[in-house]
Order: C-alpha cells, then sequence, then structure tokens
C-alpha cells in the first residue's frame, strides 16, 4: 500500500503473520516482526507516517534488512 511520507513509499502487513514490510525512499527495504495491528492502524491513521513509525515502529519490534 502506497503512503504519503518523507522516508516511506510503501508498506504491506501480513496479519497472520503479524510482518510488516517497509520501503524507504532511499530504496531499502525491512521487515519488521510480530508488529500488531493495532500498531498498523494506528500508524494509518497518524498525520505524520515516518514520525510514527520512528517513534513506535523502528527499532522496537525485531527487523531485518531485505535487500
Amino acid at each position: 500500500m502506497k503512503i504519503n511520507s518523507s522516508i516511506i513509499t510503501e508498506i504491506n502487513y501480513d496479519k497472520n503473520e503479524l510482518l510488516l514490510t517497509v520501503y524507504f525512499t532511499k530504496g531499502n527495504v525491512y521487515l519488521y516482526h510480530d508488529v500488531p495491528y493495532e500498531i498498523i492502524s494506528q500508524m494509518l491513521e497518524a498525520e505524520s507516517k515516518g514520525s510514527f513509525f520512528t517513534k513506535n515502529i523502528a527499532k522496537k519490534f525485531k527487523y531485518e534488512k531485505v535487500n
């Protein structure tokens, strides 16, 4: 899903796996594990999705770089 953010171009979320895939504007792709749906829902409603991501997801959940 495309989102309006200065640092993120797109996110994908797998509800069954609780897996968030984040595509950054600089071309990097990261997987974030065990992210509850409530967090994703709050991010999508946030005025600044990039700030929400940085404060509530980045480095708070296990992650790995894909590319």
